[in-house]
């Protein structure tokens, strides 16, 4: 916009005139900050202005509501300097212009004084008073800073320049400082008009015009945004008007926006909009002003100052983005004021819309313009598009049509209501001054205006009526705009809506008899909408396609897209079954080589199992189960379904490598990502992917995404090869590790997005090698799921592992009793996951098994020899060879012993060495032979496990290396050693019991196994009672104490005591009256008793639950007895003190001490046994609870029973600490051997000490161990004696 601030001026003109070309120059140099009202925010604003003389005329009047072209400052300009002239002349002159502006209650004005400076250089006085202090108190006394002084810049040197620059300052500020105060009074006034637009006669065209005005002013200040948002509001509330007016009552103003349409030119933004202010209006605004303007011209005209304003601020994207919302909003509103239009018009009216702002866009060739504005370009080139067509079919250009005459004037019509693109001002008004331009001047100006056209090159509206001028010209600009959609499209990766525009071209060119042309697009958008999940479009476009493949007699892929359509479970069951018809009757037109079709396409393999593997058995064979689900809507007669088998081989060394392994394992993982099903046209697990996605990355979704038509399988997908890469610091130290491809140039390529999907057999994985298979022939798979079983012979199976690779179904093509030699194989892709079996020699293996318990030695147990046979068979006549280790037996358990508990001596016996007829099996069978087992317990008497070895000779060799007919062919054997290892059910305890003189043997016997034990006749003996009574001469005997035909039953945690007393000579009761006998004939010591243990146990049971007298097993054990002559007698007691009848907790006490031998006087006693065990010295110790007992002074001592002495007793100082029945404090008797009794040992000096040596258990007899002493608590005051029991 051209339009500038007016300023007037006053006073001496022919200053002014010297200063206007610096001031208008200088004044939008320099930017000026507006501080605007109501907390806006500050703006940086460059004030330019258009000055003129200062008349009435122009002063505004109550009735003038405009901004713009009335003037918004007034300055005063005078150069006198003299205060008498300003006295004579110029004050009356300045009083009466600002009598004239109070007049027109105007207070924005300004008076400038220009002095020169020559006068500041002549005069040296500085006067009493000066003419800017006179103005500035005759009219500004107030507002002083209006009145201003400057040196004349023309005139001064450049010391002088500041002042002029704080004019120029000043005249800025006020003349904003009056923009500011006019906005607000002008915001004010729109204001109040918009809260009428509810009341009669209020018309929406004024208030747009005036509203209008603020948005030119802040355009004319350059405040592009703020201006921009008058117009988003006024388009906003004409839009809520017309909304309210389709559920309500209509506004007279919104009638005249009703009327017919009549001219549909669209909207130009290369025409300069102009105000009333320039030399000529806008079309469009002067039709509102008039209330001529329709809808169309309404919406044009408001469009095009908002892309104006988005121009001046360089957004052109913005303009794009606004577009398409305009055009759909218009066509709304035309249909809710039910505008009539001729048909075509707001076709046209759009096409000229999207063709104006498309070019506008392409001026900005600025790459980053070039990417934002794209996103919104693309949808534009679509819309127009599409509205060619609808205009193509409405006059009868589409191809293959002949236009009608009425067709022919309807585009004559159109073209009128068109009308002629609008010229620049200047040829517009040159040619616009004639109607008959005749003279010379109107030559003139259409030879330039044919100049202007042909420098402008074809506008909207030439490219629009050539595009109606013939069907040639319309098909040329109908495949420029698909191509430029299209192409647009893709630039901003949204494939997808590509793939729609190329839908339509595809059927532009099947209606122009090009099928070819047309299965191009439509193969491309069948692969877009197949790899993002789009079912039904798929579903579409397949029939679409097969149409054209039809129409081009293209037999082959018209069989594949058959199959595509009838396997399209959404589409409906007539267009599925027609389909599937023609599939079956196309095969007749088929070419001499077969045709393979996806078998993903129509069928869909569930779950693949391999059921039985004897391949490696003569005469065996492999059997795998096949979970095919058919999507097809009919039966299919498979002639023959074949699974191809792929031989497993070992990676070599090469391969091996730490390379070669990253690169096997990413290509795994690519071939995990894309093995996930094959479902033909099914809806994958989820949803379409967004509009986002380029050429390459829908290539790299076939392998991550789901996929219709194929799953990747390992020769899809690359291998890659990475190397490890790393890098270091300057220091040494490791900066980062990475993986690098070796040759990414073969990997990441672009690709031409026209050539990708050109070969519809490139859907189809290459067959493999079906050298090796499982095949079913004559199988008929019927819609929904199937079981197929596929097996083959064993016989060519090299050792190794194999997988299923590849599933083929080859489709039976008779109809109606006539067989057709042409084929039709569904080929899938390799088989993931995989499924795999090997082929070997599998020799056989044995194990003997126990059962649910634990194996109890001593006890008869069945055990099992398990067989399984591998691929070789068990003829007639096959034996394996045990033997066990000593005490382990074995033998095999008759089929009829169970029945013959009776008779059981009839069984085989229990052997270490025996042999084991095998029963005849086949390859790849279990068999079980039941054992009896006994391993032998012996004088076993702890908890330790018992352990045996069973060595089996089997008739095989240890590693197979050929595939035998049977195992009777081995020429070799087989030893194997199976270690067993047995628990004994029981253990053995032993201990002697001492009551003063009588000594008891005490035999437990505890339960280990959760098998219950029964225990009988318990015995024990002496061994060698003849070699003792020789030494001692005196009889021993032991005397049973347990009750006689006693049965008792052990398990785990129980045990069963038995005891014996062992019995001396009854002559010899008063020992020490014959101490020859009583310790023998050379030594004191007692000699040792050896005695034997005999038990009888049993694990079985009876009919009765009782324990079986017949299964019951002898058990014998071996101890010994020693020391078992009672030596010494310890008796103690605890009494009060003296003179104290009781014993009180606190109180002190007496223990008394009696130690009394009962063994032979030492001086009786050999000299040669008097080192050994009766030394005289002996040392007592009493130990005491400390929470009970406090013992006073040593609590040990040393005494001597020498031959004249035989007891000794000691007192002791004791102190109970508590009150109750308290244990006497036990003592502790040990043999004391002093240093003399060793000083025959041969050691030095540092080891000759004393030494204590504890006494056998049997040897001293404590008998007080279990006394307790009664003991009364603390006496409190004056309370008596009280009375002392001792139990």
């Amino acid at each position: 916009m051209n339009v500038k601030p007016i300023v007037t001026y006053a006073g001496d003109s022919n200053l002014f005139s010297t200063l206007q070309p610096l001031l208008v120059q200088s004044l939008p140099q320099e930017p000026t900050e507006w501080k605007r009202s109501y907390g806006r925010p500050i703006k940086s604003v460059f004030v330019d202005a258009t000055f003129v003389p200062f008349s009435s005329d122009l002063l505004p009047r109550e009735s003038d509501q405009k901004l713009i072209g009335r003037p918004i400052l007034h300055v005063y300009w005078t150069d006198c300097v003299d205060v008498d002239v300003y006295k004579a002349s110029v004050r009356d002159d300045i009083e009466a212009w600002l009598k004239a502006l109070s007049q027109h209650s105007i207070r924005d004005w300004m008076i400038v004084i220009v002095e020169t400076p020559e006068l500041k250089k002549t005069n040296k006085l500085i006067p009493r008073t000066t003419v800017l202090d006179k103005i500035r108190s005759d009219f500004a006394s107030k507002n002083a800073d209006r009145v201003v002084s400057a040196v004349d810049p023309v005139r001064s040197e450049s010391r002088w320049a500041d002042s002029w620059r704080g004019t120029l300052a000043r005249l800025r500020l006020l003349l904003l400082t009056a923009y500011n105060a006019a906005l607000i009074r002008f915001e004010e006034l729109v204001r109040i008009r918009r809260e009428r637009r509810n009341e009669p006669g209020w018309s929406f065209c004024q208030y747009f015009l005036l509203q209008e005005e603020l948005a030119f002013v802040l355009e004319m200040l350059g405040l592009y945004d703020e201006a921009l948002v008058q117009y988003d509001e006024l388009d906003a509330l004409f839009t809520q008007f017309v909304l309210n007016s389709s559920v309500g009552e209509t506004p007279s103003w919104l009638c005249s926006f009703q009327r017919p349409l009549e001219k549909w030119d669209g909207i130009w933004l290369n025409h300069s909009l102009r105000t009333s202010a320039g030399a000529g209006e806008n079309d469009g605004r002067r039709l509102i002003e008039e209330g001529c303007a329709s809808l169309l011209d309404f919406r044009g005209y408001l469009f095009s100052r908002q892309c104006a304003l988005l121009l001046l601020t360089c957004k052109p994207w913005e303009i794009a983005q606004r577009t398409l919302p305009f055009l759909h909003n218009c066509m709304r509103e035309s249909v809710l004021l039910e505008v009539v239009s001729p048909p075509g018009a707001t076709a046209c009216w759009v096409i000229l819309c999207c063709l104006e702002i498309l070019s506008t866009c392409e001026k900005f060739t600025d790459s980053a313009h070039v990417e934002k504005y794209s996103l919104y370009t693309a949808p534009l080139w679509a819309y127009a598009k599409d509205k060619l067509c609808e205009l193509g079919e409405l006059c009868g250009l589409m191809p293959g049509e002949e236009p009608t005459s009425e067709q022919l004037h309807m585009v004559v019509s159109l073209s009128a209501g068109m009308g002629d693109p609008p010229l620049p001002h200047h040829l517009s008004q040159s040619s616009g001054s004639s109607a008959t331009p005749q003279t010379t001047g109107n030559k003139e100006a259409a030879v330039s205006v044919e100049n202007y056209q042909s420098h402008l090159g074809q506008t909207p509206t030439d490219k629009l009526k050539e595009a109606l001028s013939s069907q040639e010209a319309f098909k040329r600009h109908y495949l420029e705009l698909a191509e430029l959609a299209m192409g647009t499209f893709k630039h901003i990766k949204r494939i997808r809506s590509a793939r729609s525009v190329g839908r339509d071209l595809a059927h532009f060119y099947l209606k122009m008899g090009q099928p070819s042309q047309s299965a191009t697009f439509l193969a491309d958008a069948l692969d877009t909408f197949q790899m993002e999940g789009w079912i039904l479009p798929k579903g579409k476009i397949a029939a679409e396609l097969a149409s054209c493949y039809r129409s081009a007699e293209d037999w082959g892929r018209y069989a594949k897209m058959c199959a595509a359509v009838a396997s399209c479970t959404i589409l409906d069951m007539e267009i599925r079954n027609v389909h599937f018809k023609d599939l079956l009757s196309t095969l007749p037109k088929l070419k001499d080589e077969n045709l393979t079709l996806p078998f993903g396409e129509s069928f869909v393999l569930n779950s693949v199992e391999i059921i039985k593997n004897r391949a490696s058995s003569p005469g065996g064979c492999v059997e795998a189960s096949l979970k095919i689900e058919s999507l097809l809507p009919g039966n299919c007669l498979i002639q023959r379904v074949q699974v191809a088998l792929e031989q497993i081989t070992q990676p070599s060394q090469e391969e091996r490598r730490p390379a070669g392994k990253l690169g096997r394992k990413v290509s795994s993982a690519a071939k995990a990502r894309g093995t996930r099903g094959n479902r033909g046209l099914q809806p994958p697990a989820s949803g379409g992917g967004d509009d986002g996605q380029d050429d390459d990355h829908l290539e790299e979704s076939k392998s991550r995404r789901y996929s219709g038509r194929t799953v990747v399988g390992p020769e899809a997908m690359p291998v890659l090869h990475m190397a490890e890469h790393l890098d270091y610091r300057q220091d040494g130290g490791l900066a980062s590790a990475n993986l690098v491809c070796r040759d990414p140039e073969r990997l990441v390529k672009r690709q031409d997005s026209q050539g990708r999907y050109r070969k519809v057999s490139s859907d189809v994985t290459p067959r493999t090698n079906f050298s090796h298979f499982l095949t079913a022939c004559d199988v008929t798979i019927m819609p929904g799921k199937n079981t197929v079983l596929v097996k083959a012979k064993g016989e060519g199976f090299e050792q190794g592992s194999y997988r299923l690779h590849q599933l083929s179904l080859r489709l039976s093509s008779a109809l109606e009793g006539e067989e057709v030699q042409k084929s039709l194989d569904f080929l899938s892709d390799s088989i993931s996951p995989s499924v795999s079996f090997d082929v070997h020699t599998e020799p056989p293996t044995v194990s003997i098994n126990k059962g649910e318990g634990d194996l109890l030695a001593g006890i008869e147990q069945e055990m099992t020899l398990a067989i399984n046979t591998g691929s070789l068979g068990i003829s007639a006549d096959t034996y394996i060879n045990v033997k066990t280790s000593k005490g382990l037996l074995m033998q095999v358990k008759s089929s009829d012993s169970e029945k013959l508990n009776e008779e059981i001596n009839d069984a085989e016996p229990l052997s270490r060495d025996f042999k084991i007829h095998l029963p005849v099996s086949e390859p790849f069978k279990s068999a079980a032979i039941p054992l009896r087992v006994l391993a032998s317990l012996s004088s076993h008497k702890d908890h330790s496990p018992i352990y045996h070895k069973v060595t089996l000779m089997c008739p095989w060799p240890p590693v197979s290396t050929t595939i035998a007919s049977n195992i009777s062919e081995a020429s070799e054997e087989e030893e194997k050693v199976i270690p067993l290892q047995f628990l004994p059910p029981f253990q053995i305890g032993f201990r002697l019991h001492t009551a003063h003189h009588r000594k008891f043997v005490h035999v437990t016997v505890t339960g280990l196994s959760s098998q219950v034990i029964w225990l009988q006749q318990p015995e024990m003996i002496i061994l060698n009672e003849e070699s003792i009574k020789e030494v001692t001469s005196c009889d021993f005997d032991l005397i049973g104490l347990n009750p006689v035909g006693q049965c008792l039953r052990v398990t785990n945690g129980t045990n069963v005591s038995y005891m014996w007393e062992l019995k001396f000579d009854s002559g010899q009761e008063n020992i020490r009256s014959s101490l020859q006998p009583y310790y023998g004939n050379n030594s004191c010591q007692s000699p040792t008793i050896h005695v034997e243990f005999h038990l009888k146990y049993s694990g079985g049971m009876n009919a009765e639950c009782s324990p079986d007298s017949s299964l019951f097993k002898p058990y014998t054990c071996r101890f010994e007895v020693n020391d078992y002559r009672t030596l010494y007698e310890v008796r103690s007691r605890v009494e009060p003190a003296k003179g104290s009848e009781f014993c009180r907790a606190g109180g002190m006490c007496h223990l008394r001490l009696q130690i009394v031998r009962l063994g032979p006087p030492p001086a009786l006693i050999p000299p040669a046994s008097l080192n050994q065990a009766s030394i005289a010295s002996l040392m007592y110790e009493v130990l005491a609870d400390q929470t009970m007992w406090a013992i006073c002074g040593r609590t040990a001592g040393v005494i001597t029973l020498d031959g004249e002495v035989d007891k000794q007793n000691v007192t002791l100082d004791v102190m109970p600490l508590i009150g109750g029945f308290l244990p006497l404090p036990l003592v502790r008797l040990s043999k004391y051997i002093p240093i003399e009794a060793k000083s025959g040992s041969g050691r030095d000096g540092a080891s000759q000490h004393p030494r204590l040596e504890p006494f056998s258990p049997g040897q001293v007899y404590n008998s007080s161990k279990a006394q307790q002493v009664h003991v009364l608590p603390s006496a409190p005051p004056n309370v008596g004696p009280t009375e002392v029991t001792v139990s």
